[in-house]
């Protein structure tokens, strides 16, 4: 088995596809100052499946858009074309990362500007790459959907993830794949005007990145992990808490999920219960470091 650093092409800059994996994707999030919420995911591929395409468009008080477009093009992902698959891209423009979606669903045309510099997470799995890409960026453009326009200005991230050596199948569909690899994480990431953070374990290891006045303050791979309170989820029949606590020995962030963005089943058993799912939330983070804190919207995953 290779080591993580091994397995990197560009430690400073923008990764490109690992062509030899067994799963891979590009990943991003944005939030505007108005409460329009924006997920895009290109999947190179998951097992044996072909490339793949996935948004959501979150406007507050109305129905999620969402689709998920699977093609035979070939994906493209290099020097010169960061990311492509059929209509949608991703270019790399001055430093900035210049993403556009289109499907009859919606039309998504964004700039990323990075206000941060990338982050390698080092895992203990090695089967497991983590590369935070973009830990906080500003984003501006517009999102149309139908007739309506709805321009967008706000901050986003972005994140690169690829896997070897995990048992997947041949026939394993996208969410069978998903499930064997995000089984138990839990991710999020908050950024206010001097404090910020990105986080990432699981039950075998933890990840935070916490950044104070523009810069990388701390990289920890030990911290308390707490819970307060739950809350089900009827259609998953999942508690999830309804507050959760990171504290090192001196950052604090207390992550409080205030509205489920997505929550898709992932696989079911042979009797129809959910056994994998996951849920996005939009959540408030309260980071304190010192003297120092701050309560910023934010997003906070789990995989289960």
């Amino acid at each position: 088995m290779s080591s993580s650093n091994e397995r990197l092409h560009n430690i400073s800059g923008p990764e490109f596809e690992h062509s030899t994996s067994q799963a891979e994707w590009w990943y991003f999030d944005a939030t505007s100052q108005d409460g329009i919420g924006l997920v895009v995911i290109f999947y190179s591929h998951l097992g044996q499946n072909n490339p793949t395409v996935s948004a959501f468009v979150n406007e507050p008080n109305k129905p999620i858009v969402a689709y998920h477009e699977v093609s035979d093009d070939k994906f493209v992902s290099s020097s010169s074309q960061y990311l492509k698959l059929s209509n949608h891209k991703v270019t790399i423009e001055n430093g900035a990362y210049h993403l556009e979606s289109n499907s009859d669903r919606a039309k998504i045309d964004l700039l990323f500007d990075p206000l941060l510099p990338s982050q390698n997470m080092h895992l203990t799995d090695e089967r497991m790459f983590w590369k935070v890409e973009v830990p906080r960026a500003k984003v501006t453009g517009a999102i149309i959907s139908g007739e309506k326009v709805m321009p967008f200005n706000g901050e986003g991230y972005h994140d690169h993830n690829w896997f070897n050596g995990f048992d997947i199948k041949d026939t394993d569909n996208n969410r069978e794949v998903l499930s064997t690899l995000l089984k138990g994480w839990k991710f999020g990431r908050f950024f206010g005007d001097r404090l910020g953070c990105v986080y990432g374990f699981n039950d075998k290891e933890r990840h935070l990145l916490t950044y104070k006045d523009g810069h990388l303050a701390g990289s920890y791979d030990s911290f308390h992990i707490g819970s307060e309170g739950s809350t089900m989820h009827e259609r998953l029949g999942y508690f999830y808490p309804n507050s959760l606590t990171l504290a090192s020995d001196n950052f604090l962030l207390q992550v409080r999920p205030s509205v489920i963005l997505t929550d898709n089943i992932l696989t079911i058993d042979g009797n129809g219960k959910v056994e994998s799912a996951y849920i996005r939330f939009l959540s408030e983070g309260t980071l304190q470091t010192g003297d120092i804190v701050e309560t910023n919207k934010g997003l906070s995953e789990i995989w289960f």
